[in-house]
């Protein structure tokens, strides 16, 4: 266990503060300050060393100290209050923004876009955005990290804002001389998957560097960062980090938590998803207390610690009992589930593949295309079955623990993805794509028009032949009187469903057509498209490769599912999905509202958390009390000797059928843990 594990209940404290603000530090009290924190139970708190706006909050030989400062090293006072109460900081740095100044004083270390204007923080134009080739890292940022652990002896380093090296593109000479290609410019330019590759490498090294200069002076420091390695970037995890961490907004909140989660609860090395007291960093209002909670048992349950994130203001720098109040009622109510989830490892049948190539392929400006991956993941956990999400570079070693992948809407993948995808299934592995033959080149490649896009691969695995996309940006399929409708169930009527973007025009080639495409028609309603006649081209089908079973969809169901709450489109994922899963290890039945988590190890500690289904169009008001879920029973393939209520040491009662033992979970508000000990093989 690393130090950021041995401290699971931390606080991040945020204090972006522009020129402006005077006085800061000036209500400080040491004793209150310590007190505070002590009395809401954390044992580490994320402090201020660097905010975004460029300045520094500690005395330092490299980048300017707030002109607002009152104590001229109010992070050394806040470390100390907290080192008196036997609590660890962790210090905070902004990374890649800068002053406004510094457009003056080295105008090298500012970011330009394609204009060759200086790039500022979308938010704020006082805050000037840096290139990640400029020698700011090695002369400026890098040289100040390591004096902060010299100076103060610190064991962790949070780091926020690489991201925004993504999604601001610098187009200076050097950037463009370093990548060697032209850089992309247009939404739809296919070589921004070869240009984040790039950055990638840039950023690992950066943070390779970082935790250099650290383990030289502490060993035992750890650095993370905000968002690093997670589904929002899906590429390589960096080598260099020692946990993970991220702040997912309030809206939404349960469903964000479980999905940036995924990606995390499976590997070894610690995270947090980190809930605000608040909506959201510029939204101060107090989200109901059990929403929080809610949103922190998913992590924990997935095997990570608590993170509370909450603003502090800077010139007042207390902390209110009532904010003290809350967190140790967040810290306290979980605390039963944290000692029952610390034993195993996270397990799921299913992986959803998340990808750089089809995660950032239009453009920069906050450019995340998560809606194709959620559509899927939601369809997933909403059906009863838990998953996580692999990257490509996980393949190769990972994949063989699932039962089934699943691949949404995905443009390119590698060849080193395809080879390891074509493996698993030859031995008898499910694999389901849907919306998409994706063309295999790998990661760098710069695609120009000497560059051949190859799908043989996937039309191989699939059965069929790629002829394109359809134009309509609408497409339908209808079940009735087709293989499809076997799968579909009794649970939803089957009539034409509408899906939302451009569908693949696909053919059989050895695979089995469930159900063909359905044609746009002619409207009869103003503005609305209606289904037509039936095509040849295929909606949904299944083929043999070796041991294993492809299923394919060619409409975009994901995305649609996600973007537009199409209950149809989600329906059909979670068909398909049941289709290749046909006996489970383990499945939540019941209500839609909860997902289920297990770690596995010498007890079997499955949670049930309840889930908030998400709204894509319009906020929602968070539940000041949140209704008791009743009627979820916990389907596990086998016999098992005894299921317990973790929570109140109750032992529940099963029955045991056709290979499966079904436990009915007892009535919870917000989540229910059940222990399991399994009958030996």
């Amino acid at each position: 266990m690393n130090w950021y594990n041995a401290h699971p209940r931390k606080i991040h404290f945020d204090m972006h503060s522009p020129k402006r603000i005077k006085d800061i530090g000036k209500g400080f009290d040491a004793k209150a300050y310590g007190d505070q924190v002590k009395n809401s139970g954390a044992d580490a708190v994320v402090v201020f060393a660097k905010c975004a706006y460029g300045y520094t909050y500690f005395d330092n030989n490299f980048l300017p100290m707030h002109p607002g400062l009152i104590r001229k090293d109010l992070f050394g006072d806040i470390r100390t209050a907290l080192l008196d109460k036997d609590i660890e900081t962790i210090a905070y740095f902004s990374t890649s923004s800068q002053t406004i100044e510094m457009e003056t004083l080295h105008p090298e270390w500012i970011a330009q876009d394609i204009e060759g204007e200086f790039i500022h923080h979308e938010m704020d134009s006082e805050i000037a955005m840096v290139c990640m080739n400029s020698d700011y890292w090695q002369k400026a940022f890098i040289p100040m990290i390591r004096q902060i652990v010299e100076k103060y002896g610190i064991s962790g380093i949070w780091m926020d804002g690489y991201y925004q090296l993504l999604n601001k593109t610098c187009y200076c000479e050097r950037c463009r001389k370093d990548y060697g290609h032209p850089i992309p410019v247009e939404k739809d330019d296919p070589n921004w998957r070869s240009y984040y590759h790039y950055v990638h490498k840039k950023i690992n090294h950066i943070l390779q560097t970082i935790k250099n200069e650290v383990i030289e002076v502490n060993p035992k420091c750890c650095i993370g960062g905000d968002w690093i390695g997670s589904v929002m970037w899906g590429d390589v995890v960096p080598h260099a980090i020692d946990f993970f961490s991220c702040d997912v907004p309030g809206r939404n909140g349960s469903f964000n938590t479980a999905y940036a989660s995924s990606a995390w609860s499976w590997r070894s090395l610690p995270m947090d998803v980190y809930s605000e007291r608040m909506y959201w960093w510029q939204d101060f209002n107090t989200r109901p207390v059990s929403s929080v909670i809610r949103d922190q048992a998913i992590t924990i349950a997935s095997g990570g610690i608590w993170m509370i994130g909450d603003v502090i203001a800077p010139y007042a720098m207390k902390i209110d009992s009532e904010k003290s109040r809350f967190y140790k009622m967040v810290f306290d109510s979980l605390e039963r589930l944290y000692k029952e989830t610390r034993e195993g490892r996270s397990t799921a049948e299913i992986a959803v593949l998340l990808s750089v190539e089809d995660t950032r392929n239009y453009g920069d400006h906050w450019n995340v295309q998560e809606s194709k991956h959620k559509g899927m993941y939601s369809a997933i956990v909403e059906a009863g079955f838990p998953a996580h999400s692999l990257f490509e570079s996980d393949l190769k070693e990972h994949l063989k623990y699932y039962n089934v992948l699943a691949i949404s809407e995905a443009q390119f993948l590698s060849v080193d993805a395809i080879k390891a995808i074509k493996a698993f299934v030859a031995v008898g592995g499910k694999l389901l794509i849907v919306g998409s033959i994706p063309a295999v080149l790998d990661p760098e490649c710069y695609v120009d028009d000497n560059v051949v896009l190859d799908r043989s691969d996937f039309e191989s695995l699939t059965g069929t032949k790629w002829f394109g996309r359809y134009e309509k940006d609408v497409s339908f399929f209808d079940v009735r009187g087709t293989l499809m409708s076997d799968l579909w169930g009794e649970g939803m009527f089957k009539l034409p469903e509408s899906v939302s973007g451009k569908a693949v025009k696909s053919g059989p080639n050895g695979a089995k057509v469930l159900c063909h495409m359905t044609k746009v028609g002619s409207s009869f309603q103003i503005g609305a498209s209606v289904p037509g006649e039936l095509s040849e081209d295929v909606a949904f089908s299944v083929n043999s490769y070796g041991k294993g079973t492809v299923m394919f969809a060619a409409q975009p169901l994901s995305s649609n599912a996600w973007e537009n709450g199409h209950v149809g489109s989600y329906h059909a994922i979670q068909s398909l999905i049941k289709a290749l899963l046909v006996e489970p290890e383990y499945s939540l039945i019941g209500p839609s509202n909860a997902q289920v988590f297990l770690m596995r190890g010498c007890k079997d500690t499955y949670t049930i958390v309840s889930h908030q289904q998400p709204a894509q169009k319009a906020a929602f008001r968070q539940m000041m009390r949140p209704s008791t879920t009743t009627g979820c029973k916990l389907r596990i393939k086998g016999r098992i000797v005894k299921a317990v209520d973790s929570l109140t040491g109750t032992e529940l009662t099963s029955d045991f059928l056709d290979g499966y033992t079904t436990i009915l979970v007892p009535e919870y508000t917000l989540f229910a843990t059940i222990g399991v000990e399994r009958c030996k093989a």
